[in-house]
């Protein structure tokens, strides 16, 4: 009768233990975790710099290509004093580039002209571009840019000129940093609640 009573017993015990929680535990489990870090790597970075140069004034040469004879006085019909007088010029422009550069380089630009003032053949006052011009230069080289032009008397012109220079790029490696996410395996851990006959009997 004993014996049954104690069977009884554990009975209710265990009955009564699995539906009432007795306290909660930390359970260890794996979990996959994302981080980041920096990783180096190489990189080329290139800046670009004008060449040093050098240019000059704009020098123009001015000589007739075309004149005639006019009579500055007569007497009876004759002509007793008399001079050349030019009815067309030819104007030579030029100017000097030189490369003080370690590295050979192509200057390019144009050539443009106006009238003089109190030009009656030349009455514009607009810059017009006339020419192009494209000059190759190795280190410490110096060429001179020209342009030639005709005009005639009273149509004198002005003449000047732009250029652009050439540029270089100078790279070099540097080592910078780049986020890099990765993945690694860790212990977590979650509570459990652990009810009177997982602790009596685990």
């Amino acid at each position: 009768m004993e014996g049954n009573q104690v069977i009884i017993g554990v009975v209710i015990l265990l009955v009564i233990g699995s539906f009432v929680p007795v306290f909660s535990v930390n359970e260890p489990y794996d979990a996959k975790e994302k981080y980041t870090v920096k990783e180096p790597y190489t990189a080329t970075e290139c800046e670009s710099y004008e060449l040093i140069n050098k240019v000059g004034d704009i020098n123009t040469n001015r000589f007739c290509v075309r004149a005639h004879n006019e009579c500055l006085n007569r007497i009876l019909g004759l002509c007793t004093k008399s001079q050349d007088v030019c009815d067309e010029y030819k104007a030579t422009s030029s100017f000097d580039i030189t490369n003080l550069d370690a590295v050979r380089g192509t200057w390019v630009g144009d050539w443009y002209e106006m009238c003089a003032p109190n030009q009656p053949l030349c009455t514009s006052t607009s810059t017009v571009k006339v020419d192009s011009y494209s000059v190759i230069l190795d280190p410490t080289e110096t060429k001179t840019v020209t342009y030639r032009s005709n005009y005639l008397n009273g149509g004198k012109k002005i003449y000047s000129a732009n250029y652009n220079v050439p540029s270089k790029e100078i790279c070099e490696e540097v080592t910078r940093y780049q986020d890099v996410e990765k993945e690694r395996t860790i212990t977590k851990y979650r509570k459990r609640t652990v009810s009177l006959v997982e602790m009596l009997f685990g």
